[in-house]
């Protein structure tokens, strides 16, 4: 088999995989979603707060996955990562160890402190709120600010990343299907624009 075909042949698998990642996301946030519009009409707001913030952690580690599929192409194309990134085992990071690589691969400093503050929040309710120092009516009004007040932009600028990740993935998967039969390259840098 030609270079360029095995090339465009790992390229294809990557991308399928990427495919599949986006799908099973996407099924168990559509149902966190169900879950929080419930939560919501109940008026808890501390349970909100902590499906929320669960929710935007599986937003956060697809849009490192994403991450992840370009890094994968990056490579096979022989293309330098600028970022350098470890993207191995993000299943098993926390919340916080999520938006430290987030912050490393997008210089969006208004959402990584968006995050920050989620994350803040998610600890106090998840760590602090039982303990018997808290005041419960006391952390349901804060969760409920937050909610209203933070919950909307940060959940938009989420989904912007990971559609602006998704077509990045897809003009490289084209650009490489448009690259020399031959398999030919040299070594490339990626562009330095963070995303």
């Amino acid at each position: 088999m030609e270079t360029h075909s095995v090339t465009q042949l790992q390229i294809t698998n990557v991308l399928n995989e990427w495919k599949t990642i986006v799908t099973s996301k996407t099924k168990g946030m559509k149902e966190a979603l169900d879950r929080l519009k419930k939560l919501r009409e109940q008026g808890l707001f501390i349970e909100y707060a902590i499906v929320y913030a669960q929710l935007v952690e599986h937003y956060v580690k697809l849009i490192l996955e994403g991450y992840a599929s370009r890094q994968r192409i990056w490579h096979i194309l022989d293309i330098r990562d600028p970022y350098a990134v470890s993207l191995h085992k993000i299943d098993d990071d926390t919340l916080g160890d999520l938006i430290g690589k987030l912050k490393k691969l997008n210089n969006d400093t208004q959402l990584t402190d968006q995050l920050s503050r989620l994350n803040t929040l998610r600890k106090e309710l998840v760590h602090q709120l039982f303990n018997g120092r808290n005041n419960i009516e006391e952390a349901d009004i804060r969760a409920s600010i937050y909610i209203n007040n933070d919950c909307p932009a940060l959940m938009e600028d989420l989904y912007a990343l990971a559609t602006s990740i998704n077509q990045e993935i897809g003009k490289i998967a084209d650009l490489a299907k448009n690259s020399t039969p031959d398999g030919t390259r040299t070594r490339k840098s990626a562009p330095q624009q963070k995303t």
